[in-house]
């Protein structure tokens, strides 16, 4: 995993945070207001514009787990996976191995790293990306996660606690391939 440049960041999310900039001023207004009714949340809460710009954005790039401070490649593009989130009692199905470290099964890592266009093209799970221990970079990563989605070239969403029979696989596969969502 590394973490990317501001220069880099900037680059994959230009679009997103450019259009939260034109919405700026409408939202240091709602700001404002929550905060004069003294609302809860009010002050924890950040700005769009400030959320985009703190929150650090790491990416994978391999099965490895270990953080690289800086990167020194410039990613071109990303594919956003949101993972399911466990409960304590999760119990992964017999062929869905988790890996050390990682919060999804190792089918799911696998095939999600098989869809990017290139070994320079990085992969940004929520469930990793993110600090869970820091609730600073929670709060402004959670605030800045509908631009990292839509500056993505794909997002994959992990349903990893389904299990399907033989017949559903295929009729599902059948709705995908004839786009009938």
């Amino acid at each position: 995993m590394v973490s990317l440049s501001e220069k880099n960041k900037r680059y994959l999310l230009q679009d997103a945070i450019n259009s939260s900039r034109h919405s700026m001023a409408e939202t240091e207004t709602l700001g404002a207001r929550l905060e004069h009714f003294n609302l809860p949340g009010a002050k924890e809460s950040s700005l769009k514009y400030t959320a985009q710009t703190k929150a650090p954005l790491r990416l994978v790039s391999s099965l490895g787990r270990r953080l690289e401070k800086q990167s020194q490649h410039h990613f071109q593009s990303f594919i956003a996976l949101s993972c399911c989130w466990h409960s304590d009692d999760w119990t992964p199905m017999e062929r869905c191995r988790q890996l050390d470290s990682w919060p999804l099964c190792s089918v799911t890592l696998r095939e999600s790293l098989n869809q990017r266009k290139s070994q320079g093209e990085g992969l940004w799970i929520d469930a990793c990306c993110i600090d869970q221990n820091d609730i600073v970079e929670k709060r402004h990563a959670i605030g800045a996660m509908d631009a990292i989605y839509r500056s993505a070239r794909q997002v994959v969403i992990a349903l990893e606690v389904f299990s399907l029979s033989d017949e559903q696989g295929i009729l599902l596969q059948e709705v995908l391939a004839n786009k009938f969502y």
